[in-house]
């Protein structure tokens, strides 16, 4: 079962991409939008498709974290040098 605060963020991302296609549909006419129009969120897909693979294709991983000791509050709080 899906939290519900996981629930609230996946639907925001649609709610976004609703509203930019509705805003390009607004701004159209109607021959425009049959036209070429429909054509816009295939591209703007392919957009953050593209800057998804360069993303997940350059980004380093993150190196296995090395176990801790003791807590990181007590490290913060440790005074050292003294």
């Amino acid at each position: 079962m899906v939290p519900p605060s996981v629930m609230i963020k996946d639907d925001m991302g649609g709610h976004r991409f609703a509203s930019v296609g509705a805003a390009f549909a607004a701004s159209m006419s109607t021959a425009a939008l049959d036209a070429w129009g429909w054509r816009i969120p295939f591209l703007l897909g392919l957009a953050v498709g593209i800057a998804g693979y360069i993303l997940r294709r350059y980004v380093l991983e993150t190196g296995v974290a090395e176990k801790r000791t003791r807590a990181p509050i007590v490290e913060n709080f440790t005074i050292t040098g003294v």
